[in-house]
């Protein structure tokens, strides 16, 4: 028997996911702070978002989300379809006019699919370039993100109590869930200098988070969630439920053939093979999104509880090699190549 309050809840997020466009609703909760005021949530430094197409239109129903102040607000997108450049163009320029209380700009655009790990490097770049300060922090986002209203205050008001209380405070995560958490993630600057920028090598994308994670772990500091702050991803409430990208293009590798798709298809494959190996090579363990080979690891890092002591790793350097901080990385063009081949789109 549901309650109002959660019969409530269901018909509004199913009104959102009717129509993707429209601003998130709030979420309903049960009682209240008792009448205690709270101080006001400090604003959030910086927002990154990286998209490769946004042929849903998502980017404008996150940049309308946004409820609280926001120092700057950056945006990357990469594509080798002009048109799609564009689109993101006039998109962030439409917004320029329409919410003229944020700052956003259209701060990089790159001629190709640049990856999931550059799309996060995007917002750590700016965070080191924007600020010396050692207790910034930014927000990086999935560009198919939208905030629930009031969710901006609570995740800056949280950051901001973390960072004053803990010390070794570095990474923190939203109430997304059942493997979206990485898609809203906030990255301190204390993480940035001690762990570095997220590994390129892992292309276009899975397994860049289980490596990060794994440095959080072995630097000391500390990961975090902060309670209710569900956030809308997709057409979906994130907090409870999201189909992954691998069971979207293992659908899409049965169900579509245009073009794009089997492209996409093709360097996923080859992207995800490639990453397995590179994963044993710098840590020697299998991350789990595949079967383990014999002999290998499996084991999953990238939760809170991971990062905050349940990781286990044979390496303690990057590639077992001591003279490797944990920032090491160094781009193996060979290696990226490979994956395009493999993937058709250069020969």
């Amino acid at each position: 028997m549901l309650l109002i309050a959660d019969a409530a809840a269901l018909f509004l997020l199913a009104l959102a996911a009717a129509d993707p466009l429209q601003p998130p609703p709030p979420p309903l909760t049960r009682g209240s702070n008792g009448g205690r005021h709270r101080r006001p949530s400090p604003p959030v430094p910086l927002i990154s978002v990286s998209i490769n197409v946004d042929s849903k239109a998502y980017l404008p129903r996150l940049l309308r989300s946004i409820d609280h102040p926001v120092g700057r607000v950056v945006v990357q997108v990469g594509n080798s379809d002009p048109a799609v450049i564009a689109d993101v163009r006039a998109k962030v320029a439409n917004a320029s006019v329409s919410l003229p209380h944020l700052n956003v700009t259209l701060a990089s655009v790159l001629a190709g699919n640049p990856g999931s790990a550059n799309g996060f490097n995007f917002g750590l770049r700016n965070l080191v370039a924007g600020s010396t300060a050692k207790d910034g922090w930014v927000l990086v986002v999935n560009g198919d993100i939208a905030f629930y209203p009031g969710v901006l205050a609570r995740i800056a008001r949280n950051v901001d109590r973390h960072l004053t209380r803990d010390p070794l405070f570095g990474i923190g995560f939203t109430s997304l869930c059942c493997g979206s958490e990485w898609s809203a993630v906030v990255f301190t600057r204390r993480v940035v200098d001690r762990v570095g920028y997220l590994d390129e090598n892992f292309y276009p994308a899975y397994y860049e988070d289980d490596d990060y994670a794994i440095r959080v772990y072995l630097s000391g500091l500390k990961a975090a969630r902060f309670n209710n702050t569900a956030l809308l991803h997709g057409k979906i409430d994130g907090s409870k439920d999201y189909e992954s990208g691998v069971a979207l293009n293992l659908y899409f590798a049965t169900n579509k053939a245009d073009a794009a798709v089997v492209t996409w298809r093709r360097l996923f494959e080859a992207g995800v093979v490639h990453s397995e190996g590179y994963m044993r090579r710098k840590w020697g363990i299998d991350a789990g999104k595949k079967k383990a080979p014999t002999g290998a690891k499996k084991v999953d890092c990238k939760s809170v509880a991971g990062m905050n002591g349940a990781c286990v790793v044979p390496y303690r350097h990057p590639f077992n090699d001591s003279r490797k901080p944990l920032s090491w990385w160094q781009l193996e063009q060979d290696g990226r190549d490979a994956i395009l081949r493999k993937a058709g789109v250069v020969t």
